[in-house]
């Protein structure tokens, strides 16, 4: 769609698609509110949940799954960059899609971040 064109022509680092889901949690419950399905070292397309809005800005975690630094989930910052509904493949909108830009990345969670592209 031209919406994604013009989001993809403003990131400043390709995506890289992961090979495998990484799950994110809400940091507090520790439940699954979504997953992650691509990353750039400054941000992720978030498939989540519910509806998330442009400008929001979140604390979420992700799954380990690489089992760096004894396993232990990674919580971060996050703003959203893009949201929106795939209406004609989910039409009951049971989840979303989100273009997250990550916000002040601490160095170690960075590091790993960058390890999952």
């Amino acid at each position: 769609t031209t919406g994604m064109n013009i989001m993809e022509d403003q990131r400043r680092d390709r995506r890289k698609p992961l090979i495998y889901q990484l799950k994110v949690l809400d940091p507090k419950t520790k439940h699954q509110i979504g997953h992650l399905s691509d990353l750039s070292k400054n941000g992720c397309h978030l498939v989540i949940d519910h509806p998330i809005k442009r400008n929001d800005n979140l604390f979420i975690a992700i799954e380990n799954v690489l089992d760096i630094e004894g396993g232990k989930t990674l919580a971060f910052s996050a703003r959203c960059k893009w949201s929106r509904s795939d209406d004609q493949n989910d039409p009951m909108h049971t989840h979303y899609d989100a273009g997250l830009e990550f916000q002040n990345l601490p160095t170690d969670v960075k590091e790993i971040v960058q390890s999952f592209g």
